[in-house]
């Protein structure tokens, strides 16, 4: 006796005998194998595979006397044995029918199997009354249906900007939009929309139209976003981080009549205005918008009008828009600000990008319950360390949005001094563990959100609590559903199946999306009539989820009927990734599969023809999908796998994912700036060395590792380039380059100041906040390690170089250009900071804004020495000694000369381009000190507190002698030392002592 491995299918249409006598006729047929090995078998099916089966079922059918009244009983036991299978049948037919379960309780629960039971004898019961009747017709087991319904709340005839007008008209002092830029009011957010709204009719824009909002993250776009729906019309959101052949083909499906811009990002959307599809292009900062009427546009919206379109990823290999009326996403917002207690007091973040769906709750829930929107920066919301410095600078109370895979990396540098009262994971399953750590270091209650685009943003919510547990990977449920939200499990025959059974989520109420933009066919296959409960007569969406309720009614989430996944949140489909690599030039062959447990990966395979390479596959693809859809590796290979049915054997081709993909054969890293780089990789990746033409994703790294590095090599190396850029600079000789390449030295009156954030707060446009200047190189680098650590609620903003000072830039000139820009930057009360030269540029701008009339509070400097008549031999020998260093050509010559000119020992770690850059910047600096022969000082100077911080032994010469030249302009100085060298203020055993004696300067009269 041996096993035979059974396939078996289940078709709904099928008399039950029939379907029984083929199936007895197929295993009949099978059994002229059943001599051969079950391990033989095993060995002819590829490793990766599923087993050949989980489930035994064994029949036992020995002779015995049929009773009288051929009659049949069923009777249940249970047992406890060990086997290799999760579950096991033992069916016996004589003297009556039993059936015995045998099963893994660490795969199946008792109550699943109790369920399989209880399912079993009814089919058995219904065939022997019935043996003619279709499979389908089959009844379940008469238990409570699985399902669950919110509870029944009136929103009236509400919609979205009629939530946000009624906030408003209630409090329209109170800041409703607040960004590292400023704040806007709530009366501000609702002129300013009104004026677009007026523009767009006055422009022929007629209601109901739908207008793309092409805005990167901020004021304006909620500005954009709510002139818009006054104007009657569904607005599209266009990510300008998108590739330009994406958002090409979210224009073009959406029938776009206008787009909603700023005038820097206008040259994409003037290209969508031109042509036969003819497009009005509306700029937010256009100042002609002054002269739009203020009042608010008299034009009745109704509930079930569309609000938004919002593009998901499809299964044919393009985007498909989600229409989202009114009435669900009012729906959604007010019960999420129910469920979150949202008041006016609170602050709330958005994180997310305006092409997915949860930016609507974390904008609408705020401004609805007139709380405060704290918007988040693109490049901050993906770096973990600075997102938690934006949450913690801007007291965000409630964070409505955030990808558990995000969380994971931001909860380490969260604290318990964080403003966080509620935080809600959405686009993932929550581990138990995750939130039950995000609750203890924050103090604050942890939610999970589960729902799909469709179902308005999202259907229900489950609180984490001290109750939670499980095994190691246990996930939050799903929760409850959200107000007026009805949740069904229904098989494929659309019948509720019993508690306890597997089922196809299904969602009704009036969070029920319109359907897929311009695809009606999609649309019919996934909206269904609902003849269910209190969702009868309405539509519901079948989501493709599957979940089982269990005993408590708690809903847990089991799996995808589809190839339909999320990657860091994100939901996408695997097709859509196939298609855009069969796109490229080249590419014969091309399947995506997702890799990895809690880090999911996109992986692609391409069978290529002959001169065709996976890089240029790589490159093509960065060009057509959002970055969540670009694969993390691409991978050549002669051939796909195949199932025997012909279909793609996705589990093999999974297998095939190599643990490092070194695409070329490659050098190491020589270079200082190459070594700096790989050997950052290494700690971010967790990976060997890496040559320098690896690439980042191939060696497996993800867009959130891909931020940290960006973080990194801008704040470590200085490196000029933004985030998405860094979507296409992948190798380490690329990254390098951009650490190394040294700018164009700007033309003469260029523009090469500017004023940056370094660490922003809640109080940027408020009584107060500290400006630093940089040092003798132009560089602000001794600032972000120094407010790293600083206490207080102040922002901090710097005084740059963005680009080369052009030979020949006096002091005066730098003085005055400083100072224009800080007096144009706004009227808030200063203090003024510097290190080393940046403290003379400091006390030079703090008599400037005395003069002309600036309110300036402290000054402080940082082992800064004032220009002096008797320094000017120095100085010169300093010029000799940077023009020698610019011509030296070996490592030791410069090595040696960096302490004649002054600048840091660790300077030999840059590559030459770099070096010259920093003596250029230091040699124009240099040269504008030797003209000076002393600081300008219009009259009257700067008179208030001045702290002077010096590298030295109290009453040392060099003390006395930088203490004296400073006392002479401030009688009443400060005087404050550190045991250390110039340069070694900052280094890791000084630098606290620094940031104390920094916070008390800073604080105080």
């Amino acid at each position: 006796m041996n096993t035979l491995p059974a396939r078996i299918e289940i078709r709904p249409d099928l008399p039950f005998t029939r379907w029984a006598g083929e199936f007895q006729r197929r295993q009949a047929e099978r059994r002229e194998w059943q001599c051969l090995p079950l391990s033989a078998v095993r060995g002819c099916v590829p490793s990766s595979s599923r087993r050949l089966f989980d489930t035994i079922i064994t029949m036992e059918n020995y002779p015995h006397g049929v009773p009288d009244e051929h009659a049949w009983w069923l009777t249940f036991e249970r047992t406890v044995e060990n086997n290799g299978f999760p579950l096991t049948l033992s069916v016996g037919v004589a003297p009556s029918l039993a059936v015995e379960y045998r099963y893994d309780p660490a795969v199946l629960e008792g109550s699943e199997v109790g369920l399989l039971a209880e399912r079993f004898a009814t089919a058995v019961e219904h065939v022997a009354r019935r043996p003619g009747a279709a499979l389908g017709a089959f009844e379940p087991p008469s238990r409570a249906p699985a399902r669950q319904d919110g509870r029944y709340v009136d929103r009236g005839r509400a919609t979205l900007h009629g939530l946000v007008e009624a906030r408003c008209d209630r409090a329209p002092e109170a800041v409703a939009v607040q960004t590292r830029h400023g704040v806007t009011t709530y009366r501000d957010l609702d002129v300013r929309a009104n004026r677009i709204a007026h523009r767009l009719r006055r422009q022929g824009v007629s209601p109901r139209s739908a207008v793309g909002i092409h805005l990167p993250r901020g004021a304006d776009l909620v500005v954009a976003i709510l002139g818009v729906l006054k104007a009657g019309c569904a607005y599209v959101p266009l990510d300008p981080r998108y590739p330009r052949a994406r958002l090409n083909a979210m224009v073009a499906r959406s029938g776009l009549v206008a787009v909603v811009t700023h005038s820097e990002l206008g040259e994409d959307s003037r290209a969508w205005s031109s042509g036969d599809a003819h497009r009005e292009c509306l700029m937010v900062d256009d100042p002609a918008l002054g002269e739009e009427e203020d009042s608010r546009p008299r034009l009745a919206v109704d509930p079930l009008d569309l609000a938004y379109t919002v593009f998901t990823s499809g299964s044919t290999g393009a985007p498909k828009g989600v229409a989202v009326p009114h009435r669900g996403v009012v729906n959604h917002v007010l019960g999420v600000g129910e469920m979150l207690a949202l008041v006016p007091e609170d602050v709330v973040s958005a994180l997310t990008s305006v092409s997915f769906d949860p930016s609507v709750r974390e904008i609408f829930s705020a401004l609805a319950h007139g709380a405060r929107v704290a918007m988040i920066g693109d490049e901050e919301s993906r770096v973990p360390s600075l997102l938690a410095r934006c949450l913690h600078d801007a007291r965000v109370t409630v964070v409505p949005a955030i990808v558990p895979s995000l969380l994971e990396r931001l909860v380490e540098h969260l604290g318990g001094d964080d403003a966080v009262r509620a935080l809600v994971t959405c686009g993932e399953s929550l581990r138990v563990s995750l939130a039950a750590r995000t609750a203890s270091r924050l103090g604050c209650r942890v939610a999970s959100m589960y729902g799909p685009t469709e179902s308005s943003l999202a259907a229900s919510l489950a609180w984490h609590t001290d109750t939670d547990g499980g095994a190691d990977g246990a996930i939050l449920p799903l929760g409850q559903p959200l107000p007026n939200y009805a949740v069904h499990l229904l098989d494929e025959l659309l019948r509720p199946v019993p508690q306890g059974a597997v089922g196809q989520i299904h969602v009704g109420g009036p969070g029920v999306s319109r359907g897929y933009h311009r695809q009606p066919r999609e649309t019919a296959a996934a909206f269904l009539p609902c003849a269910l409960g209190g969702s009868a007569g309405g539509r519901m969406y079948a989501t493709g989820d599957f979940a089982r309720q269990l005993d408590d009614s708690t809903l847990m989430f089991i799996g995808r009927r589809d190839n339909q996944i999320k990657v860091n949140g994100v939901r996408l489909d695997l097709a859509e990734v196939d298609a855009a690599m069969l796109g490229v030039p080249g590419v014969r062959a091309a399947a995506a599969v997702v890799t990895g447990d809690r880090r999911k990966r996109i992986a692609a395979f391409v069978v290529l023809d002959e001169g065709a390479d996976v890089e240029m596959v790589r490159r093509a693809v960065r060009h057509q999908l959002p970055p969540a859809l670009v694969p993390d590796r691409v991978v050549g290979v002669g051939a796909l796998p195949r199932l025997p049915n012909g279909k793609l054997d996705r589990r093999t081709l999974g297998s095939m994912v190599p643990a490092e993909q070194a695409l070329v054969e490659s050098r190491p890293p020589v270079s200082p700036e190459e070594v700096s780089v790989a050997a950052l990789w290494c700690e971010v990746l967790g990976t060997g060395p890496a040559t320098v033409d690896d690439d980042f994703f191939a060696l497996g790294g993800d867009s959130l590792q891909l931020a940290a590095v960006w973080n990194r090599l801008r704040t470590d190396f200085g490196a000029d380039l933004s985030l998405n850029a860094m979507m296409h600079v992948a190798t380490v000789r690329d990254q390098a380059r951009r650490c190394a390449h040294p700018p164009v030295p700007s033309a003469a009156g260029a523009d090469v100041a500017r004023m940056v954030p370094i660490r922003l707060t809640a109080r940027q446009r408020a009584d107060e906040r500290i400006v630093a200047f940089h040092d003798g190189t132009g560089s602000l680098s001794h600032f972000a390690a120094l407010t790293s650590k600083t206490r207080g609620d102040l922002p901090w903003y710097g005084m740059t170089v963005t680009g080369m000072l052009p030979s020949g830039t006096a002091l005066a000139d730098l003085l005055g250009r400083y100072t224009e820009i800080i007096r144009r930057s706004g009227g808030q009360t200063l203090s003024l900071i510097g290190y080393s030269m940046g403290g003379v540029i400091a006390a030079g701008v703090a008599d400037r804004l005395t003069a002309g009339g600036g309110t300036l509070r402290r000054l402080v400097l940082i082992d800064a020495v004032p220009p002096r008549p008797a320094d000017l031999p120095e100085r010169l020998l300093r010029r000799a000694a940077l023009e020698s260093l610019a011509r030296a050509d070996s490592a030791e010559e410069i090595a040696r000369r960096l302490r004649e000119a002054e600048l840091p020992a660790d300077a030999i770690a840059l590559s030459s381009s770099s070096l010259r850059r920093l003596l250029h910047q230091r040699t124009v600096l240099n040269e504008a000190m030797i003209s000076a022969a002393s600081i300008d000082e219009p009259a009257p100077g700067y008179a208030g507190r001045a702290v002077l911080i010096v590298a030295g032994k109290p009453g040392s010469p060099r003390v006395v002698e930088i203490e004296t030249a400073w006392r002479a302009r401030y009688p009443a100085l400060e005087v404050r030392t550190i045991d250390s060298t110039h340069h070694g203020m900052f280094q890791a055993d000084t630098i606290h002592q620094l940031t104390e004696l920094v916070d008390t300067a800073l604080t105080g009269p």
